[in-house]
């Protein structure tokens, strides 16, 4: 899988010899299609916590 861009968060990576596995959050993960939803753990919330309190920041 290709580096995630757009509205994802990388919460982790992990080198394999097939390549990297990217851990990600985020609402929309069209155009990867190797993407598979997980439970969320308590790390994958904190990151997300973080990143909308960061953009409703520059909004307000």
């Amino acid at each position: 899988m290709e580096k995630p861009n757009h509205d994802l968060t990388v919460v982790s990576m992990l080198h394999l010899a097939e390549g990297t596995q990217y851990r990600l959050v985020g609402a929309n993960v069209n155009g990867y299609s190797s993407a598979q939803p997980t439970q969320p753990g308590l790390e994958d919330g904190y990151v997300w916590l973080m990143k909308n309190s960061n953009q409703q920041m520059e909004v307000a």
